[in-house]
Order: structure tokens, then C-alpha cells, then sequence
């Protein structure tokens, strides 16, 4: 089994994809913004978008998406494992956020 020492190039590349990662979602948020709720013709695009994030962000064990809707409501319409409703639910019930 080979072990990958991380360099500073390493996470100068992780920083920028992180980057290109929030950039792309704050994008999505606009657009989702107009809408209420994301349409049965989005939700694969959003699971898919979760798998991606796992694949892309080393030591990610999972994913999910988190609507917060005007009235401070929030629903997670996407994820890669359930437990990740959970997990936003209690962030969001003890003040926190994801």
C-alpha cells in the first residue's frame, strides 16, 4: 500500500478546488433562489453534484445539500447517505450550520 505525503502544492490544489467548488454552488444558489424548491427534474443534477463532492474532497465520507428557505427553514433535497439529514438537522437545531 502506497501512502501520499501531502505537499503545500497539494493543498494550494485542494484550496482552488474547494474554491471552484463553493464558487459553483454560491452560483447554484442564485439560481435555486428563484425557485422554492428544486423540481423532480433537478433532483438527480443535485445528487449527482453530492456524489462529486465526495469524489473531489479527500477524507469527505459524505455529502448533502441544504436548501434554507426564507422563512429559516431548511430541507436537504440531495445527499449521498441518509445520515446526512440528520446531521444538517442537528446543526440546524443547535444553532449550528453546515
Amino acid at each position: 500500500m502506497s501512502h501520499h505525503h501531502f505537499s503545500p502544492d497539494d493543498d494550494l490544489d485542494l484550496v482552488a478546488r474547494v474554491d471552484a467548488v463553493a464558487s459553483a454552488l454560491d452560483q447554484l444558489r442564485v439560481r435555486f433562489s428563484v425557485a422554492d424548491q428544486p423540481t423532480t427534474a433537478t433532483t438527480p443534477f443535485l445528487e449527482q453534484l453530492c456524489r462529486w463532492a465526495v469524489d473531489t474532497i479527500p477524507g469527505a465520507p459524505m455529502a448533502g445539500i441544504t436548501l434554507v428557505h426564507p422563512d429559516g427553514t431548511a430541507t436537504t433535497p440531495a445527499c449521498t447517505d441518509p445520515r446526512v439529514v440528520d446531521v444538517a438537522a442537528d446543526q440546524y437545531r443547535t444553532g449550528q450550520r453546515p
